[in-house]
């Protein structure tokens, strides 16, 4: 009986030995279960979190790739306004090269008028001093002081002597301005060659 009761005290001392054991696994499982519960929990957090910082990722995105087709479409306006200048600007410098052109054609042309203009002068000039030097107004301080002779009363003061003279017409140069007033008469100005015949007409 006792051994029996010996064996029984061993079996129920191992037994609470083992429980003991359970015990503590079951402690230690169940502070294992309470981290891996906490630690789930953070997971589940951080992967909220993770999953909004995600979505407003992709909004940004979304609105850098708007914002990036917006400036595409206006690189593409600008490039097109600067096709259209360029354009123009080729147009403006062909323009301003054939101005160019013609204002060195105008200025050549007008060299050569300006030299036929001083030409012209010079010989007006050259006429002009020739014709004062024909004493024709007289050099003498008695002519100077006193008034020019009439042209019609005495014609011979203003007479032109030229060796290529027509027969029957005298040659007369001209003192004064006259204005024709009627259709038999002619104008002329001061200086200008008046052929007159010698012979007049006596017929009625």
């Amino acid at each position: 009986m006792r051994g029996t009761r010996d064996g029984y005290m061993s079996e129920m001392s191992q037994l609470k030995n083992k429980l003991k054991e359970q015990n503590a696994k079951l402690l230690a499982l169940s502070q294992e279960k309470v981290k891996l519960e906490a630690k789930l929990k953070m997971n589940a957090q951080y992967s909220e979190q993770a999953k909004q910082a995600f979505e407003n990722k992709e909004i940004n995105i979304k609105n850098l790739k708007q914002k990036i087709d917006d400036l595409q479409e206006e690189i593409d306006t600008k490039m097109a306004d600067i096709e259209n200048n360029n354009t123009q600007l080729t147009d403006l410098q062909n323009q301003i090269r054939n101005l160019v052109n013609d204002c060195e054609q105008l200025y050549t042309t007008y060299e050569t008028k300006r030299d036929i203009v001083l030409e012209m002068k010079n010989a007006s000039k050259n006429d002009y001093n020739a014709w004062k030097s024909n004493d024709v107004w007289g050099d003498s301080a008695e002519a100077k002081s006193e008034w020019p002779e009439d042209n019609w009363s005495a014609p011979k003061s203003a007479t032109i002597s030229d060796t290529t003279s027509i027969p029957g017409v005298v040659r007369y140069r001209a003192l004064y301005e006259f204005v024709a007033r009627n259709s038999d008469e002619i104008s002329f100005q001061p200086g200008d060659i008046i052929n007159v015949s010698c012979f007049s007409n006596t017929s009625l």
